[in-house]
């Protein structure tokens, strides 16, 4: 419901109190509010769900990609045991997975892709250098899903993994994991040591005393959202009513709106600014 200053700044100035008249409707108007730009993480995997054929998508990062401070790779292949190689034992995906799943948590959030082996390259940096896909996707996607709950305390929400099948050797593939920022942090990692990671550059370090007396103390701080309706008011053609949310938890001090207007008349633009009580 429109809290009631809201309704009767809104009908002083279009006349009437504003009234949604469907979810459809309702859902129109929430969506018309200014947020945050989408992060690097989310972008990327959005455009690994969107493309027709991921594993093509997931081969184009062998052309040097580097691992960065939201993109980690892991091959699903232990190549130190002789003689051969062979899949990665579960207590080790269990530790790269917690580490990997805390570690995006408490810094900016991050990918995890399985399936493709690193090294350093002549800078020292840690880069892409070829595949150690895993036999079964479905298998490992299955079993990341089912450590999501004891991989860190407290859990991480949102995390998702999907798997990825290539169509050259058959059953063979990837799977990608999305690790939200977490609003909870810090999490430790259960299933590593029960240690409190974050990353940094292109690793996975323990976190500073420092930085996690700051985790731990209450995170205070103003979230701000704005939504509008347009509609008719009583003094002019046009209106726009603007209304401002704090979602956080903290007090947002001298807050306004700059608003730019053109008009359909001269075609010339005015910057509005609407304080904020």
């Amino acid at each position: 419901p429109v809290p009631t200053m809201t309704r009767f700044l809104f009908a002083e100035l279009f006349g009437h109190y504003p009234r949604i008249r469907s979810d459809a409707a309702r859902a129109s108007w929430q969506s018309k509010r200014v947020e945050t730009a989408p992060s690097q993480v989310r972008a990327f995997f959005d455009e690994f769900l969107s493309v027709e054929d991921r594993a093509a998508f997931l081969r184009q990062l062998l052309a040097d990609e580097r691992e960065e401070e939201w993109l980690d790779f892991k091959g699903s292949i232990d190549r130190n045991p002789k003689p051969g190689d062979k899949p990665l034992a579960d207590g080790k995906v269990k530790s790269i997975f917690s580490q990997a799943v805390c570690g995006f948590a408490n810094t900016a959030g991050g990918v995890l892709v399985w399936g493709i082996d690193c090294t350093k390259n002549a800078q020292g940096i840690d880069c892409a250098s070829g595949f150690a896909r895993t036999s079964e996707p479905a298998k490992l996607k299955a079993r990341l899903r089912e450590l999501c709950l004891p991989a860190g305390d407290p859990p991480v929400p949102g995390s998702r993994s999907r798997p990825s099948k290539t169509r050259r050797r058959r059953g063979e593939g990837f799977v990608v994991c999305f690790v939200p920022e977490s609003r909870l942090r810090p999490h430790r990692a259960e299933l590593s040591d029960r240690r409190f990671f974050i990353r940094a550059n292109d690793s996975f370090v323990d976190a500073p005393v420092s930085l996690l007396r700051n985790l731990f103390m209450p995170q205070v701080r103003p979230v701000l959202a704005v939504e509008f309706m347009m509609g008719a008011a009583k003094s002019c053609l046009f209106g726009l009513f603007v209304e401002m949310t704090n979602r956080g938890t903290r007090t947002a001090d001298d807050i306004f709106l700059w608003a730019k207007c053109a008009r359909a008349t001269t075609r010339r633009a005015s910057l509005v600014l609407i304080p904020c009580f």
